[in-house]
């Protein structure tokens, strides 16, 4: 079995899988790091208190949108499986709710497209 498919199998059966919010756009499955595709959100190891405080907030609104249902990888990013960290790259659902899409709309992470990421310091 390839390891895209191993996390597919992790992700449908949440019962059997370690799932671990790292950061506003980043999970832990059993040990294999997923990077929600087409979003940026503030680091936690922010530039300024304003950074940090988003932060944080999109790291707690992730970890309930998680906690909100069963998660499923719908999506691996075309062209691209794994990112400059080796990270996958996926849209990541929670309860049929595409999470990335949800803090997008929520103000807690920006679209992105790959390049420089703006700044989050104003």
């Amino acid at each position: 079995m390839t390891r895209l498919a191993i996390l597919f199998a992790l992700l449908s059966a949440p019962a059997l899988a370690d799932v671990r919010v790292v950061d506003g756009d980043t999970i832990d499955i059993d040990g294999e790091r997923v990077r929600l595709c087409c979003i940026d959100a503030p680091e936690l190891h922010a530039r300024c208190p304003a950074e940090q405080a988003l932060a944080e907030a999109a790291r707690s609104r992730l970890q309930a949108l998680i906690a909100s249902g069963r998660p499923l990888v719908a999506e691996i990013a075309r062209g691209r499986q794994r990112g400059r960290y080796e990270r996958w790259l996926a849209r990541v659902y929670a309860g049929g709710v595409d999470v990335g899409n949800v803090l997008l709309a929520e103000g807690l992470a920006r679209h992105y497209a790959g390049g420089k990421r703006a700044g989050w310091c104003g």
